[in-house]
């Protein structure tokens, strides 16, 4: 039961929700899926004060380039979800399954593995195009140059309440300036026993922290990078994979059983796990793999 607000007409929206989620369990697919052009329809109309209020309260230009993010994980977000529900409930009314973007398959362990994207309809390809990194041999070049790309990154405005707070007590330290902005910052070689809340909580700001497994092979430092994540990490919401191809010939076997040890719903393989809000949000998968360097290949996501 959801508890009243001090706003009567949220009230009588949230009731009315309420009402409507009961109808929609009668509704048959064709009424749903005019249900679903009509939210789609909303969506479109409100788009732009969507994006422009998510700016105005971030204190972000509409003319950055930065201003790209809120369009996708606003009404971009909603809208595919919308098209991809209404699909399915196509579907299901001519032919009582969904299609699925590519065939099923099984991996090196026997495991199905089911792809939801990229779908064609939807123009997947262009808006997730595959994506190429390259990861450097050397631990203290490769933070250097994540460095070297935050500092270039100007301050975003901290427009969450108490952002100040967080930030101070991620990082340790109050942010340099007094304005309203905080810093993209990196900590690097954490330690749990030191800075045990790096580990156990989600700072929720500019705040990111490196820590250091010290194996003497990739395959060893894979395995130990799995019982880490595992253990020792709060959250089990995404989790991202980087790899280089040359690893990923030689040792799928390897990566496919840690990608089967991992407690986490979405895994990512070398692309951001938080790509998976706005790519399959509300498939329902136990697990869900997200693998850009096989799809920048043309053989498909998981």
């Amino acid at each position: 039961m959801i508890p009243p607000t001090i706003d009567a007409k949220l009230d009588s929206a949230v009731a009315d929700l309420s009402v409507g989620a009961q109808r929609l369990t009668a509704l048959g697919m064709p009424e749903r899926c005019v249900l679903l052009d009509s939210c789609a329809s909303s969506v479109a109309e409100v788009a732009e004060l969507w994006v422009q209020a998510a700016c105005q309260a971030k204190r972000i230009a509409l003319d950055q380039a930065i201003a790209g993010e809120k369009i996708l994980a606003g009404p971009f977000s909603v809208m595919r979800y919308l098209r991809v529900l209404q699909r399915i409930f196509q579907d299901v009314d001519q032919t009582g399954v969904p299609r699925l973007p590519a065939a099923p398959r099984e991996n090196s362990l026997g495991r199905l593995c089911v792809s939801v994207m990229p779908i064609g309809h939807l123009y997947d390809r262009l808006i997730f195009r595959g994506l190429r990194c390259e990861v450097w041999p050397q631990r203290q070049a490769f933070l250097d140059m994540v460095d070297a790309v935050l500092q270039r990154i100007p301050p975003r405005f901290a427009y969450y309440p108490g952002d100040r707070q967080r930030f101070e007590h991620a990082a340790g330290r109050l942010p340099d300036s007094n304005d309203d902005s905080l810093p993209w910052t990196l900590i690097r070689g954490t330690q749990r026993s030191e800075q045990p809340h790096l580990f156990d909580e989600e700072s929720f700001v500019c705040v990111c922290a490196e820590t250091m497994l010290d194996e003497a092979s990739c395959e060893a430092f894979l395995d130990a990078a799995v019982d880490f994540v595992n253990s020792q990490l709060f959250g089990t919401l995404g989790i991202t994979f980087t790899v280089t191809d040359a690893f990923r010939q030689r040792q799928a076997n390897h990566l496919d059983r840690a990608i089967d040890r991992l407690r986490y719903g979405t895994v990512c393989i070398n692309q951001w796990s938080g790509i998976a809000d706005v790519s399959i949000r509300g498939q329902g998968m136990d697990q869900t793999i997200i693998d850009f360097t096989q799809q920048s290949q043309g053989s498909g996501s998981e």
